[in-house]
């Protein structure tokens, strides 16, 4: 789906030593099918896109429409790193004006505990926001996620 960038930045947020990346752009396409793209994407599909990724499994869908789900991700990190992964909840709206959104945050899941040799991510917050204009969507991204990487204390933060 071709796409333009229109803006992105990067916040603190109080109380919080974890900053925020935010970024807006076009994409050429209809919510409905960005959405698509995005909420139904295959393990396969992904890992074709995202080198980094290890595995994407939906763990478990909460309602029967399917709109609340919990997902893990793995993904590889550059030596010395440890591979990172997350289990998160995942959920999905369609406002009155057409806009999308869907948010996610970090969960725990009893069939999926933390793993020796593997750091457990937190997605404190994530939204994905697709809104119709002019036959395309205004697509946001919004993400404050800890990966748990160290950083040495010569570092400024």
């Amino acid at each position: 789906m071709p796409a333009s960038v229109l803006d992105g930045s990067v916040a603190s947020v109080p109380g919080s030593d974890v900053k925020c990346v935010k970024s807006w752009g076009v994409v050429q396409n209809t919510p409905e099918n960005v959405h698509r793209q995005l909420w139904s994407e295959t393990k396969e599909e992904k890992l074709r896109d995202d080198d980094t990724m290890i595995d994407h499994k939906i763990v478990e869908v909460l309602d029967d429409a399917g709109n609340y789900q919990i997902v893990y991700q793995k993904y590889k990190f550059p030596w010395p790193l440890s591979a990172r992964d997350f289990v998160f909840l995942r959920f999905v709206r369609t406002l009155p004006d057409g806009t999308i959104v869907f948010i996610s945050k970090s969960v725990t899941h009893p069939d999926y505990p933390e793993e020796k040799k593997t750091v457990r991510g937190d997605i404190i917050n994530s939204a994905y926001v697709q809104k119709p204009q002019d036959g395309n969507t205004l697509f946001g991204y919004m993400v404050q996620m800890d990966p748990k990487v160290p950083l040495p204390s010569s570092l400024p933060s």
